[in-house]
Parts: C-alpha cells; structure tokens; sequence
C-alpha cells in the first residue's frame, strides 16, 4: 500500500467522521436500536422497603414496553450515596440508570465530608411520588404545635426528638437552632423505631415521611407540622408547611428516577416513555396509594430545578452552621 493510498483513505475516514458529527447519524443510529441489551437499575437503598419495592415494579413494567429486562442491582448505602456515585461514573448510553431519593442529590453532596457528585453530575430523570414528610408528637403530648414545643424549651423544659436520617436530624437541629432552644436528637435505624420511641413518652419530637399514618388514624399521634413545602393529603391537609410558619427550610423526600448526565436526546426520550408508563401503571399507582404517599410525576426539567432549590436551601443551612 503506496503513501497516496493511505492519504486518501485517511482523507475519506476523516470526511466521514465529520459527517457522522454533523448530522449525529451515530447518535440516531444508536438510538433507533436501543436498548440492544438488557438494562441495569441500580437501587439506593435497602432491599425491601419503599425504593427498593417501587424501583422492582417499574423495571418490570418497563421491561414490557423497552423490549429488554430491566435488572435492580443493590447499590445501597449512604443515603443513596453510593449509587449517585457510581452513577455519576457511568457511561451515558442507557444501559444504567438509577432509584434513589430527592435528599441523594440535594443534601448529600452539600453535607458530605468528601463530595463525590452533585445534583449537576447526573440527568434527574422523573419524580414517582413524595412521601408525606412530618413532625409529629403522641396524642397525650401537651404540644400542640412546634411553636409551643419550642416555646416550654425557652421556658426551660427540655425537648429531644427522634430521627431516622440525618436530613431530618439536621432540620430539627436547625428549626431549634432558629428559636434559640437546644434539641436533643436520638438517631434511630428507620421510621418504625422513631414511632416507637414517640409513643413510649421517650421523646416529645419525632420525624416521619410516612410511617405515622396508621397512628394518625387510631388516634395515637398528632401531626404539628408538615417538612415539605406544600401541604400533605388528609386528614393531615390542614397543618401548615414550615415555610408557611416563617421557616427558610423544608425536607421531604420524592423517589427519583435518575441516569448518567449526558444522555443522547433520543435514548432519553425512549426512557423517558418507559418511565412514565411504568409509573402511571396499575401496580405502581396501587403502591403509592397503600403507602399513603402524594402521586408527584415531574420530568428532568421541572425535577431538577426542584432539587437545585433545596441543595441551595441546604447550603445556606450549613453555611449558618459554620458561622456559629
């Protein structure tokens, strides 16, 4: 082969090249055929409860309409931590997406002693539900509202709550930081040991994204306030959000759809689809009902602009900690 071969054959692979960049035909063509391979979903959190459940029934709806199993994988710990981590190292093309929570991408790296991701690191795919986030006290508790908790704590009465994750923890502790009371907060290993520790008189305060519904209706808790910025369903729909009490803080939490930042436009879109019929389906509208949780479908756009607002809502939190 002559030098004046390879000139041309260089020149004609160079040509192509900068066809396929500029009408994305490689692109379009990857996409026409995807998925061509079975898709992974890595799960944040522990097998068996709320994220881990809805993601099983999403993939398995989602399997339905992409042609391809869609296979959970455990990647729990840390919050969701880890699998935003691995997500955020994965490659763009489809072939891994992710469940976790809306506190993964928003509280996690703003309070991470090393951050490993941001919210900016992954592309927020679409919201499931919300969960119905709240500060709640036993039905034989004196306090009827958070303003006359923290008003018996500058009278001198001691207040402690109990918390299943550090965002919770971080909102109390913050809430009585901005009441200038002390708080003492009980770190617990989820929201069943955080009603248990209410209802024994153990402590006056407890958080809950949901768990406290039974109670609420044999009568055995009370709901002061609700941690997100809206309202909850009934019979809670008429205590007031935090923000609506003059706080700068919310914390709630929303099942996130979520895959590596980077995605061609028309593999997302197949995904996109998928997602939204998997989670307006039969099986997963049935989970959100019996988990009493708020149906709360947001794609990338309206999704992501909500979770950029609460990490900077966090950094001010812990920029104000810092200060102190």
């Amino acid at each position: 082969m002559n030098g004046k071969t390879c000139s041309l054959r260089a020149i004609a692979a160079a040509g192509l090249a900068a066809l396929t960049a500029a009408t994305g035909f490689g692109a379009a063509a990857l996409a026409a055929g995807y998925p061509e391979k079975p898709i992974t979903m890595l799960v944040g959190f522990r097998a068996g409860g709320g994220v881990d459940t809805v993601g099983r029934l999403i993939a398995k709806h989602m399997e339905g309409t992409l042609g391809q199993p869609v296979v959970p994988t455990a990647k729990a710990g840390a919050g969701g931590g880890v699998l935003a981590a691995a997500l955020a190292k994965a490659k763009p093309d489809g072939y891994t997406i992710g469940i976790a929570v809306t506190s993964t991408w928003s509280f996690n790296p703003v309070f991470a002693k090393k951050k490993r991701y941001g919210v900016n690191d992954a592309t927020l795919l679409a919201s499931i539900a919300r969960a119905q986030c709240v500060i709640f006290v036993g039905s034989k508790s004196p306090y009827t509202s958070l303003k006359a908790a923290f008003a018996a704590a500058k009278g001198g009465k001691a207040l402690s709550a109990s918390s299943p994750a550090p965002p919770a923890t971080f909102l109390m502790r913050h809430l009585a930081g901005k009441n200038g009371v002390k708080l003492r907060v009980i770190n617990v290993k989820g929201t069943p040991a955080v009603i248990q520790q209410v209802l024994g008189g153990h402590v006056d305060l407890g958080w809950s994204g949901g768990h406290h519904i039974p109670y609420l209706r044999k009568g055995e808790v009370r709901v002061i306030a609700a941690t997100d910025d809206r309202r909850l369903n009934a019979p809670s729909d008429k205590v007031p959000t935090l923000k609506e009490m003059g706080y700068d803080i919310s914390f709630c939490g929303a099942y996130i759809m979520a895959a590596p930042k980077g995605l061609p436009a028309d593999v997302k879109t197949k995904l996109d689809g998928a997602l939204k019929a998997a989670i307006n389906s039969e099986p997963v509208q049935t989970f959100i009902e019996r988990r009493k949780l708020a149906a709360n479908y947001q794609g990338t756009e309206g999704l992501t602009k909500e979770v950029q607002a609460e990490a900077a809502a966090w950094a001010k939190v812990r920029a104000g900690m810092k200060k102190k």
